[in-house]
């Protein structure tokens, strides 16, 4: 928790019963940090998931219930350093405390001609004689006909992301799934082949509203059934300046950091009805309310649907004018 433990009580009386606390910064204060974050949550009486003192533990639901049914809360990441991660007890070891963790790896496809000059470079340094790949940090380099991205998830992290969602729908009338990804497709605005696959796997385990975040701004919309993805509504509160190494990032000149929407779901057994509302977030570093949103209204609401309609066209969903989620072919 990078902020006062007041902020605790703050986000309560706002209305924030339930927090996902997966992402890749977790663990910037090492296992102390993560256990005085969930102490001071516990204290204002907020429910969270997604981090554990073991990987069974991080990947165990939060559940809320009320007179209206039981909500079950399942959190991860698909983005975190290695150290943050939770993992199971081996042989005469404890487990390891951190976050859910679901890995998305990543092969990048290249031209044949860029990928030879990656293979000599990496022979030339590293005396390798392989010339079937290029793995430069994270990423596996192939050769293709094109500049494509390919990426799938871990198959053992994902059959436990689809096996305890599973088990939380059985015992829950609601399983709300949420998932911080940093991952993209081909285009900036387009999630992953992999974070798709991941979210699609959860909604067919059981979870009816899979929330997506870590790009920090706005993408497509999935219907599935009686089901919805969201691939990411952007950033809530954004303030990133004094932020450590992350001054390289120009946040303040792309609006696109500071507009986003809020989505209102009603779920019922068989159905399930969405209702977006865009905001928008201060990027005024000199203003009281800088990093915090407000609703827009009027000309710049309909142009803010349109947006969000446009990028939820790639699934087939269209958002209509007072910001109703449909089938595209239902459009209003």
């Amino acid at each position: 928790m990078r902020c006062p433990p007041s902020v605790a009580g703050s986000l309560k009386e706002i209305g924030f019963s339930m927090l996902s606390l997966a992402n890749n910064h977790a663990g910037d204060w090492g296992v102390a940090g993560m256990e005085i974050t969930k102490r001071n949550l516990e204290k204002s009486g907020i429910l969270y998931a997604g981090v554990g003192r073991d990987q069974d533990e991080s990947f165990s639901p939060a559940v809320l219930s009320s007179s209206q049914g039981a909500v079950s809360l399942i959190s991860m990441t698909t983005t975190s350093p290695i150290h943050a991660t939770s993992g199971f007890p081996k042989i005469g070891s404890p487990g390891r405390p951190g976050v859910a963790f679901v890995p998305i790896y990543e092969t990048l496809e290249v031209p044949v001609e860029e990928f030879q000059s990656l293979v000599r470079i990496a022979n030339k340094f590293s005396g390798s004689k392989e010339s079937r790949y290029v793995d430069i940090a994270d990423y596996r380099f192939i050769p293709g006909n094109e500049f494509r991205r390919h990426s799938y998830c871990d198959t053992e992290s994902l059959d436990l992301a689809i096996s305890n969602t599973r088990s939380a729908a059985a015992a829950s009338d609601v399983v709300v799934a949420s998932i911080h990804s940093h991952q993209h497709g081909d285009q900036a605005d387009s999630p992953s082949a992999g974070l798709v696959e991941l979210a699609r796997g959860l909604v067919e385990a059981g979870a009816r509203i899979v929330f997506c975040h870590g790009s920090h701004k706005i993408r497509g919309i999935e219907l599935l059934g009686r089901s919805v993805i969201f691939y990411s509504l952007g950033n809530f509160i954004f303030q990133p300046s004094g932020i450590s190494g992350q001054h390289e990032v120009d946040w303040g000149s792309d609006m696109g950091y500071w507009k986003s929407a809020i989505a209102f779901v009603d779920v019922e057994n068989d159905s399930i009805s969405i209702k977006m509302k865009p905001i928008a977030i201060s990027n005024l570093k000199e203003s009281s309310r800088y990093g915090l949103p407000g609703f827009v209204f009027s000309e710049n609401s309909t142009s803010e649907l349109e947006n969000l309609s446009a990028l939820a066209a790639k699934f087939g969903v269209s958002v209509g004018r007072n910001g109703e989620v449909v089938p595209a072919q239902s459009s209003i």
